[in-house]
């Protein structure tokens, strides 16, 4: 599945008085004796309209400012189960038979004139996609996607002995293998891909690996696998790999009572 985002260039087919002389209102204007002004921006420019939601389909459509596509969900290549994705498309790689500005958007929003800007109406979209990919990009592609899965292939690779398939697989995540979140969320995936890591006996790939990770997202659970990364790469690894992501954090998470951790890296440098 897709979410489509686009923002038009686009103007109302009337003046704030209809075709019945009847005055167009915001959303929710309950006030009986209004003669408008409620569309007016109060932090606005003179004039200027206030953000609304509602059916803008009669609006006349200008130029196409922006937009942003999004593949959110995805029924995997073996046909299994979906799963929830997070994968942005530029227009360039899409094709479609219907042009998005011939449905009907499930939410849209009118910004009026603002002085400098506005005018432009958003429109979202929920549409149904094939993904299509080279298929030596296979891996990367449903890597970029969704994280959990290529951890997930590559760990099954290393438990089959297929050592340098994995390596090779992991390496080939380097350009797209950026921020994976922080914090209890991303606990999860940075248990996988602290196991990843250290089954790979490659200090680089490995570090790869970890950089994105915020150090909040560090826990009692990977005490395990961070003491065995640091006994196969070394103390001077682990305190880079871990201390990447912020000295002052990383002192404050050595000094609080993870000794297996601490013992195994040694000291974080102040």
């Amino acid at each position: 599945m897709a979410e489509v985002k686009e923002t038009w260039d686009a103007v109302p087919p009337y003046d704030r008085y209809d075709y019945h002389g009847d005055v167009e209102h915001f959303d929710g204007c309950e006030d009986e004796e209004c003669e408008g002004e409620c569309l007016l921006d109060p932090d606005g420019e003179p004039g200027a309209e206030r953000r609304r939601s509602g059916d803008f389909s009669d609006y006349e459509l200008g130029d196409l400012i922006d937009d942003e596509i999004t593949l959110d969900w995805w029924t995997r290549p073996d046909g299994a189960d979906g799963e929830q994705i997070s994968l942005p498309v530029s227009y360039a790689e899409v094709c479609a038979t219907t042009e998005n500005k011939d449905l009907t958007p499930y939410q849209s929003e009118y910004e009026g004139y603002m002085g400098n800007y506005g005018n432009t109406l958003d429109r979202w979209y929920r549409r149904a996609a094939v993904v299509l990919w080279p298929r030596q990009r296979s891996f990367a592609a449903r890597a970029e996607a969704g994280s959990e899965g290529a951890l997930r292939e590559l760990q099954g690779h290393l438990d089959t002995g297929e050592l340098e398939l994995a390596r090779t697989l992991a390496r080939s995540l380097a350009p797209i293998w950026k921020h994976r979140g922080s914090g209890e969320a991303a606990a999860p995936l940075f248990t996988a891909a602290l196991h990843v890591a250290v089954g790979l006996e490659e200090a680089d790939t490995a570090a790869m690996l970890l950089a994105p990770f915020g150090v909040e997202t560090l826990g009692e659970r990977h005490v395990p696998d961070l003491a065995a990364a640091a006994a196969r790469y070394g103390r001077t690894w682990s305190r880079g790999a871990v201390g990447s992501c912020g000295r002052c954090e990383v002192t404050c998470w050595f000094a609080s009572g993870m000794g297996a951790a601490r013992r195994a890296v040694g000291p974080a440098s102040r």
